[in-house]
């Protein structure tokens, strides 16, 4: 039986204690085995698993070995793993034992159960316990379901805490803004976190961390003395389960707060928040700083293409094509059409014309056209080049390709200023009368010179215009 509500006194629970203390042992020190056991459901009941413990010393071996469950109850209304480990693969029980089962897996750090839970039994279960109960095992287990997604029953739990009459606690207020935080809602977890850091007690720890992942799910704000409160916490929670948490929320502090230096000098220490910082860093850190760690990554975080894609576009724009081709990832591996134009830019800044050619296989619209006409200019193709623009309907670009070609039949046929004519003087061929005589050649000869000049002057006028 695991229905610890059941096991609570009629009387006071200070002295239902005491008067549970005198029965322990007969007069000879022999323990009574029942008195024994009632008095450690009493204290697992009102939540004192150590106290417990230390009664069920007084059993009898054999008798000790048959109350594996009540052993591991003691353990888990302290928030620690059952070593016994009575209530494994009992998730599904239509009874208590559901109940314990799941926070057996919260208190181990599993995410999710072997089998599909009873949540019914465990909301129903937990309902039934004593008030303290629920507020102190309330956290683990939402946090639990959290984690696995089943946010209905999270908000179960919750409501069954919130209900209660009293103060909630810091705890329960700190489980409520985790709920807030993880369904979307950040500012109003920022709100509970910076009203639990106001006065926060044992609770410090915990509030800090929200309150820098509420700011970095919603609008990056933060108060200007959290990155120094996060520090001092990190010292003190050196070695403990929390100090990954922590030292994740203070390089997103330090990155949110415009300190991204020492927020890369952190991550070491936080290499799960690698994505997330360079989210950060991708848009707000300054270039010396951005360039210098983005030259430094060998595997690129692949979390956001967003954030590679950016990270990308500031190297290329200060020459870095083929570190920026590394963050974008393999050309073959690119499908979001603005990572394989900018794959393609950076191809041609490399000058792997055959490589732009290949990303943007497939690729339609006037961007993608303008960097093959690009990519076979490079590869000495300017006919080919004038071709794609003048299929795009870019007459501009086409004449700039036919130019480089040298197609001067085609230049001259157009309407341009500054180059039409001069494209007419190279196709044209000096025809000399059979009666011009000396005066007359000389004069034409002349002419023609001047012409030339005036196209000359008008083309070099002409080429900004036409080839910015």
């Amino acid at each position: 039986m695991t229905d610890i509500a059941a096991w609570l006194p009629d009387q006071a629970p200070l002295a239902a204690l005491s008067n549970l203390r005198t029965n322990l042992l007969t007069e000879f020190d022999r323990p009574v085995v029942e008195n024994v056991l009632e008095a450690a459901r009493v204290n697992i009941a009102l939540g004192f698993g150590a106290e417990a413990r230390q009664i069920l010393t007084l059993l009898p071996v054999e008798e000790a070995a048959q109350q594996a469950a009540l052993y591991d109850l003691s353990y888990l209304v302290d928030l620690e793993p059952g070593p016994r480990r009575a209530f494994s693969g009992m998730e599904s029980c239509d009874s208590y034992a559901a109940l314990w089962a799941i926070l057996a897996l919260a208190t181990e750090g599993s995410e999710r159960s072997a089998t599909a839970p009873n949540t019914a039994a465990v909301t129903r279960s937990f309902s039934a316990l004593s008030q303290d109960l629920r507020r102190h095992l309330a956290p683990a287990l939402v946090s639990y379901f959290m984690a696995g997604g089943d946010e209905t029953t999270a908000r179960r739990l919750r409501d069954a805490v919130l209900r209660m009459p009293g103060p909630t606690g810091q705890q329960v207020r700190l489980m409520d803004a985790g709920i807030e935080l993880a369904t979307g809602n950040a500012d109003a977890a920022a709100d509970i976190a910076e009203e639990v850091l106001s006065d926060p007690g044992v609770s410090a720890a915990e509030a800090a961390i929200l309150r820098a992942e509420s700011a970095f799910r919603g609008d990056r704000l933060l108060p200007p003395d959290l990155a120094a409160q996060l520090a001092a916490l990190t010292a003190e929670l050196r070695g403990t389960d929390s100090y990954s948490r922590i030292r994740r929320a203070e390089v997103l502090t330090l990155a949110m707060t415009g300190n991204f230096r020492a927020a890369f000098d952190l991550l070491p220490e936080a290499p799960d928040t690698d994505g997330d910082l360079w989210d950060l860093a991708s848009v707000a850190a300054p270039d010396e700083i951005l360039l210098t760690e983005a030259l430094k990554v060998s595997v690129p975080p692949r979390g956001k293409r967003e954030v590679n894609r950016q990270v990308a576009q500031r190297l290329l724009r200060f020459g870095f094509a083929q570190e920026a081709l590394h963050w974008l990832g393999p050309a073959g591996s690119l499908e979001a059409e603005a990572d394989r134009v900018l794959a393609a830019e950076a191809a041609l800044a490399i000058r792997d014309a055959r490589l732009t050619v290949r990303i943007l296989a497939g690729l339609g619209g006037a961007e993608a056209d303008a960097l093959r006409a690009r990519a076979a200019i490079q590869l000495g193709n300017a006919n080919a080049a004038a071709a794609i623009f003048l299929a795009s309907g870019d007459k501009r670009r086409a004449l700039r390709a036919e130019f480089w070609a040298g197609d001067w039949s085609y230049i001259a046929d157009q309407d341009a200023a500054g180059l039409s004519p001069a494209a007419a003087i190279l196709l044209s061929s000096p025809a000399v009368g059979a009666s011009e005589g000396i005066l007359a050649r000389g004069t034409r000869l002349a002419g023609e010179s001047e012409t030339a000049r005036e196209a000359i002057v008008d083309l070099m006028q002409a080429v900004p215009e036409q080839f910015p």
